[in-house]
């Protein structure tokens, strides 16, 4: 089977997910690729993740926080929306490109806190199903189901559901996005009572005002949930 695999390498080697230059290995970018992400590396809100203009230790709380605390415990992106980032992402939801996931699943890991509870669930943002059935999949869900094979936690897709079909968040003002998505999520019925307690991680492509992660972790707090955290590949720079 290795000698296979060479062989295989030898006539298609692998490419590089962002320019398609040969790379030692699939699923992977090159260096030119790499150093051209805008990762966020700090300093940032302890709780939403927020970049702020200066580092005032660990537990930093941005203005926004203090003044309407989110009902998620603490949200973190990889890197901005924009440029290389944002044209994967692209990629990944309208290009049919979903293997992109595992790329990005790898970097939500790195923001997964240490102690973590290890009966934690993952759980996609969910698209209604309408939606769904156009795009034949949920870029969320692929990036949740990456990730929970990564970390051992337990991905659960359809923990949330999506009631109603809702505009796309891209095309509306910071006050719509609220109203858009108000009232937009339920709870699996299913897991009444399995999420009572549990530590939930919702996973989700890009934040962009915040909105739907919040309705989402407000569906999650009402039900039981003990602890909400919030991982996304990108975040839009305001």
């Amino acid at each position: 089977m290795p000698r296979f695999t060479q062989m295989i390498d030898i006539l298609l080697p692998p490419l590089c997910a962002g320019c398609r230059v040969p790379v030692p290995e699939n699923q992977t970018l090159c260096v030119t690729c790499w150093q051209k992400l805008a990762w966020i590396t700090g300093p940032i809100c302890s709780v939403s993740g927020v970049p702020m203009p200066y580092d005032l230790g660990p537990d930093m709380v941005s203005p926004a926080v203090l003044a309407k605390p989110p009902a998620y415990d603490w949200a973190r992106s990889a890197a901005f929306y924009r440029d290389q980032v944002a044209a994967l992402i692209r990629r990944m939801k309208f290009s049919d490109d979903p293997d992109l996931a595992l790329i990005m699943a790898r970097w939500l890991l790195r923001l997964l806190p240490l102690g973590q509870p290890r009966d934690s669930l993952i759980a996609p943002v969910p698209l209604h199903r309408w939606r769904f059935i156009r795009r034949r999949y949920n870029q969320s869900a692929l990036l949740g189901q990456h990730l929970a094979a990564l970390s051992g936690f337990q991905f659960v897709p359809d923990l949330l559901r999506r009631r109603r079909a809702t505009e796309p968040q891209t095309s509306l003002s910071r006050h719509r996005r609220h109203a858009n998505v108000r009232g937009a999520f339920s709870l699996g019925e299913k897991y009444a009572s399995d999420i009572v307690g549990k530590s939930v991680i919702l996973v989700d492509d890009v934040i962009t005002t915040g909105s739907t992660i919040e309705a989402c972790a407000q569906v999650l707090r009402r039900s039981g949930a003990t602890s909400i955290g919030v991982v996304s590949v990108a975040r839009v720079l305001h």
